[in-house]
């Protein structure tokens, strides 16, 4: 694509494709055909300008790179159809990466091959802030004749003719042709479609965000290899922000968490949603229909003036066992590395164990991040973890320069399972059309809040006026894949005997007991003895760390506790285990509950046995409280518990995800037991907003409509 740094003439080119032979791993060769269409970097050695299908059969043994420099001549410029389309193949499986370099200027993008290509793709293009040079698309076609539809966002001159934005153009492309669109104006959100495979690149002439002026440009994926999760580490060299581009072919719901702080968005096919990323959080992206994510380096004002670039964040579904790296000379070349926390420390680097790995946790996730400086760059190295699929970027700096490309897979995809033993799900498989399927069964969730309200696996809510220390969910059934766990909570009166909260929490897993105390924020007792958050256990399948005000427990099969060290108890467990649980939160299964009505306050029948002070199942001396008469509809209004349920209002967008009217039921019931006490307002309200984020749904200011300090 067109453009080139800092506006002079064009230097010497230095531009290459880098070609690294990996093993097919299938029992012979291959041929792979791959097609580059590119700007400044565009072309081959060999090209053939009538477009027939010839290229060079480049030999080579396992474990080769070859470099191949091309002309300058292939530079595509301005808005036109050119002839500057290279076709490499070989016989062997085959990686390719696309290097550009100039003055001050450099790029690289990982290639597809042509089976990958696909026929439908949205364009990214990055801001500036200088509003110089242009941003840009390319469309290369195949060996056929191509028609290409290209809905612009943004307007754009092209053959004499100024078109406005939203504006669709067809494009005749003859074999091996590439057509280049450029604009001032931003193009992201502009729609390629065509009747054959094609490659569609985007870019930006001369982008200056941080420091000088750089050309940037990737591949981009085709709508087809889209997915639903994506994890893009944080830049560990970048000192302020960049940014991560999404975009939406239908509508979809986007949930994105950049450390704790988690959002909601409804998008729009076409639509384009630009994320700040800081340099320490890693952002954590779900949808509920596929989404493209691009990561945009906007450059650092370091030492080494680092420059921008563009990068394809990989989803979590292509994730590769094994993959082959190089760097590029006279570079400080780097990987970023994502993979499950309870295989991370299985990663190898050229075969052997790496041990200087610094895994970080990405929050939300059952995953970690690590980045690692790259030894003898300029030969190929391995990156491998036979237990467990992982992502990794290639990522390379130097004065004024920058790279980024996606890692090169060494991998095939294997076979599909012939059994659920062959799949590693993490809640139930099934058999379904004679091919085994993972199947996804909504958590189960339990929770106690405010003067003790609690609600079970089974839907249930209870009253619970006692004090004494109960089981809320334990193992009951033997479980090869599990191993025994069990969740007690000890209540306490707190001034008025005819309510209680939730004073103590015990976690018992990996013979391994936890108990969180309230008021001890940020300190937890493992095996009776005080210790500060965070803290793996077991090996790493247990973790604790705090979330916002909250401890959260985790284990490696997805128990979940969270609590705030005050009166709100989360408790989470895969859908998948409904039938190997019992305890006062249930089984999932209200037609087997023998849990006594709503309201109880008798005998519960999952009272601890350990029992190490006197304690009282019911309410003291049978006086209960409860809210007389009409007294609690003072409290339903939306200056008080009514605000959960109000409409617009700052929790609205939790109501379809958790209904508010159990909460607000709760909240009315505490405050008129305790005469309106406004700080239990602030807790019903804190509790409603603490289940929605941790349901991935986003809550807007609440605490400046009722006073509620942080």
């Amino acid at each position: 694509m067109g453009g080139f740094a800092g506006g002079n003439p064009p230097p010497p080119e230095k531009n290459w494709v880098t070609v690294t032979f990996t093993p097919s791993g299938r029992g012979g060769p291959l041929t792979r055909t791959l097609l580059l269409g590119r700007g400044d970097n565009a072309g081959g050695g060999d090209h053939d300008d009538h477009g027939d299908d010839h290229g060079d059969d480049l030999g080579g043994d396992h474990g080769d790179t070859f470099t191949l420099r091309l002309p300058p001549t292939l530079e595509l410029v301005g808005s036109r159809l050119s002839k500057k389309v290279v076709l490499i193949r070989a016989t062997q499986d085959i990686s390719v990466v696309a290097f550009n370099s100039k003055s001050y200027t450099s790029g690289a993008t990982t290639l597809l091959p042509l089976e990958m290509l696909g026929h439908h793709y949205y364009v990214v293009t990055p801001e500036d802030n200088k509003k110089e040079g242009l941003k840009e698309l390319a469309v290369a076609a195949g060996d056929t004749v191509t028609t290409a539809t290209i809905k612009a966002k943004g307007k754009f001159y092209y053959r004499g003719k100024t078109y406005s934005s939203g504006s669709t153009i067809k494009v005749t492309l003859e074999p091996y042709d590439t057509f280049q669109l450029q604009s001032s104006s931003d193009l992201s959100g502009s729609e390629v479609k065509a009747d054959r495979p094609v490659a569609v690149f985007s870019g930006h002439t001369c982008v200056k965000v941080r420091v000088g002026c750089d050309h940037v440009v990737e591949q981009l994926l085709p709508v087809a290899s889209w997915g639903r999760t994506y994890l893009v580490p944080p830049n560990p060299w970048q000192r302020v922000t960049d940014v991560v581009y999404v975009v939406a072919a239908e509508k979809t719901t986007v949930t994105y968490q950049k450390g704790e702080v988690v959002a909601t968005k409804s998008m729009k096919a076409g639509e384009v949603r630009k994320i700040e990323v800081g340099p320490i959080s890693p952002l954590y992206v779900t949808s509920s229909a596929p989404i493209q994510v691009v990561f945009f380096f906007t450059g650092a004002a370091d030492s080494l003036k680092r420059d921008p670039f563009l990068l394809n964040i990989p989803p979590v579904s292509t994730y590769c066992t094994s993959y082959r790296v190089v760097g590029l000379p006279g570079y400080f070349n780097h990987l970023l590395l994502v993979a499950r926390q309870e295989e991370a420390t299985s990663t190898t680097f050229n075969q052997n164990p790496e041990k200087t790995f610094s895994w970080q946790d990405i929050p939300g996730t059952d995953f970690s991040w690590a980045s690692v400086n790259m030894r003898n760059p300029e030969e190929i190295q391995r990156v491998d973890n036979q237990r467990s699929p992982f992502g990794l970027l290639n990522l390379g700096f130097n004065s004024y320069l920058g790279y980024g490309f996606t890692g090169l897979c060494a991998t095939t995809s294997p076979p599909p399972p012939l059994s659920c033993e062959d799949l590693s799900c993490q809640e139930k498989c099934q058999v379904v059309d004679g091919q085994p399927t993972c199947i996804h069964e909504a958590p189960l969730t339990c929770w106690a809040t405010g003067d003790s309200h609690y609600r079970t696996f089974d839907g249930k809510t209870l009253h619970l006026m006692g004090t004494c220390t109960y089981t809320l969910t334990k193992t009951c059934h033997q479980d090869p894949t599990i191993p025994f766990f069990s969740v007690e909570a000890k209540n306490e009166a707190r001034g008025h005997l005819g309510v209680s909260h939730v004073d103590t929490v015990t976690v018992h897993v990996y013979d391994v007991t936890v108990e969180a105390t309230r008021a001890e924020n940020g300190i937890v007792r493992v095996n009776n003895r005080r210790s500060h958050l965070p803290i793996s256990l077991a090996r790493g399948k247990l973790r604790l760390r705090q979330k916002g005000r909250s401890l959260l427990i985790q284990t490696h099969f997805h128990l979940k506790v969270l609590y705030d060290w005050d009166h709100h108890l989360l408790v989470k467990l895969p859908g998948a285990l409904s039938a190997k649980v019992c305890g006062l939160c249930g089984n999932g299964d209200p037609r087997d509950d023998h849990l006594a009505q709503a309201n109880l306050t008798g005998d519960l029948g999952w009272e601890a046995t350990n029992r190490s002070q006197p304690c009282w199942d019911n309410c003291s001396g049978g006086d209960c409280g409860g809210c007389p008469g009409d007294e609690g509809k003072k409290y339903e209004g939306e200056e008080s518990c009514g605000l959960m349920a109000q409409r617009p209002g700052p929790f609205e967008g939790c109501h379809h995800t958790l209904d508010p009217q159990v909460y607000l039921k709760n909240c009315v019931y505490d405050l008129c037991v305790n005469d309106g006490l406004h700080v239990l307002l602030c807790r019903a309200l804190e509790a409603y907003a603490d289940d929605c984020r941790e349901e991935g749904t986003a809550v807007s200011d609440w605490r400046t409509l009722v006073n509620c300090r942080e």
